[in-house]
């Protein structure tokens, strides 16, 4: 005898809305769940039980090779607290770092927001496929990207290459783009090099002007302040065209004027030198434009600082060879011009030449050669220099005169023991040269004893002994 008919199995999900319908079925297949049948119906549960999560505890579960299961790792953790929300992550070995890395040429950003979930500071690592390249700190408008803790610690940018440059530079495609460094109320900006290190102000463009500006801000003076742990001067910009050194605030002052031809130099005593002859000391020039054009010239051997009781007159230099060293005697430039010549008199001639230098003036002592000639005194009569060379005894110079300043006149013949004679002043009178005793009041001269024939490009004082310009005085140099 036979059953009950049972109706045909009917499987559909609509009754919860789905749209999946079969009937009649007679299999059904389990791929993922579990399956189980009391009497006439089979239950198909599907739910899981999820299993447990992988150790350690705070691990961030994540797929597993071979994939299919879930596992957790001590170096890669999520941790929280009442304020704490964060990833942490560590390589295997020490001294490596964990690394976030994207795929296919992609960048990163990392974001944070406002409270309304709209970005307001972004780091952004730009990768292959991006425009523009690099990395990029986006800090809200008005915000700052900050270097450093709270503390005093000094924070450090540098370079990763010991020998690497590091370059700030504004966007590349503008011309007219800043670099400001501003520091905290009332800070100071410290620009300071290694060691002895050079800070160097230079631009990129070949032959152009490399301009260090310092602008004062609205009625703001600009001043440059030089010191040390000792000393200290202002170059100051207080007024137009004018530039000022001072010594420091409330100081002496020396102000330049050049908001005209004639603004001058104004002392700290108030004075004003508005040219060089202006400058005081020394004789004036006479120019030949407004005396007799045939007296043009001044006598340097009896002008300042000497002159007064001496005479022209024959001035022998014997064959001794005290000769053969240099003898320098100083004086006060007459004008300000290049010297455009020399004249003397030989009354007595020899088979020498005599080498004649002008030299700058070094703290009371010759200095650097300006430049010399040769003069020839193998014939007598009157002699005139008119060209000059340097030091190498070639190449041809000038000799610049400033009214009022110290030059000297160095000399030497270039033949050992040769005698001549010239013209002269014989007097000994010389108040600037250094002294030992209180009678060798007579010197009037230096002699430079180990430059024999010969004049050096530079002297050297400590080689210098006083003496005076015998045999008799100084040569009569008429200079124009």
């Amino acid at each position: 005898m036979s059953g009950p008919i049972v109706p045909p199995l009917t499987v559909s999900d609509e009754a919860d809305g789905g749209s999946v319908s079969g009937r009649p079925i007679t299999t059904i297949e389990v791929t993922s769940g579990t399956l189980t049948v009391s009497g006439r119906v089979a239950t198909l549960d599907t739910s899981g039980s999820g299993g447990s999560p992988g150790t350690p505890a705070k691990s961030i579960q994540f797929n597993s090779d071979p994939a299919g299961t879930f596992t957790g790792s001590s170096q890669l953790l999520y941790e929280t607290a009442a304020n704490v929300g964060r990833i942490e992550m560590s390589s295997g070995a020490v001294a490596t770092q964990p690394e976030i890395r994207t795929m296919t040429g992609r960048g990163l950003q990392i974001s944070a927001t406002d409270a309304d979930e709209s970005i307001r500071n972004q780091i952004v690592v730009f990768g292959e496929n991006d425009a523009p390249d690099g990395i990029a700190l986006y800090p809200a408008t008005g915000l700052y990207v900050q270097v450093g803790d709270s503390t005093s610690t000094p924070a450090q940018i540098t370079t990763r290459g010991a020998t690497a440059n590091m370059v700030l530079t504004t966007n590349l495609t503008e011309d007219k783009a800043k670099i400001t460094l501003t520091a905290g109320a009332d800070g100071d900006i410290l620009v300071q090099t290694d060691n002895a290190g050079v800070l160097q102000l230079e631009n990129t463009t070949t032959d152009a002007d490399s301009v260090l500006s310092i602008m004062g801000n609205g009625t703001g003076d600009a001043k440059l302040d030089l010191q040390n742990a000792s000393k200290r001067v202002w170059v100051l910009c207080d007024d137009n065209k004018k530039l000022k050194i001072q010594g420091g605030a409330a100081g002496n002052t020396f102000v330049f004027d050049v908001t005209s031809a004639t603004g001058g130099i104004t002392w700290p005593d108030g004075t004003t030198q508005i040219s060089a002859s202006s400058g005081g000391g020394g004789t004036t020039y006479v120019s030949p434009t407004t005396a007799n054009a045939s007296y043009d010239r001044i006598n340097i051997a009896a002008a300042p600082f000497y002159g007064g009781n001496g005479y022209i007159g024959n001035l022998p230099h014997s064959s001794s060879t005290v000769m053969d060293n240099p003898t320098f005697w100083n004086y006060l430039s007459p004008f300000t011009a290049n010297m455009a010549s020399i004249k003397y008199y030989v009354s007595s001639s020899g088979a020498t030449n005599v080498v004649l230098g002008i030299y700058t003036d070094a703290g009371g002592y010759p200095g650097a050669l300006i430049g010399k000639a040769t003069a020839d005194v193998s014939a007598t009569g009157y002699k005139d220099l008119t060209s000059y060379v340097e030091s190498d005894g070639t190449t041809a110079t000038t000799i610049p005169q400033t009214e009022g300043e110290t030059y000297w006149v160095g000399y030497v013949r270039d033949t050992t023991a040769i005698a001549y004679t010239v013209y002269g002043v014989t007097a000994n009178i010389g108040s600037t040269i250094m002294i030992q005793e209180p009678d060798d009041s007579n010197y009037d001269a230096y002699n430079l004893a180990n430059s024999a024939l010969a004049l050096p490009a530079t002297v050297t004082a400590t080689d210098l002994s006083p003496r005076n310009s015998l045999p008799g005085g100084r040569i009569a140099l008429a200079i124009k």
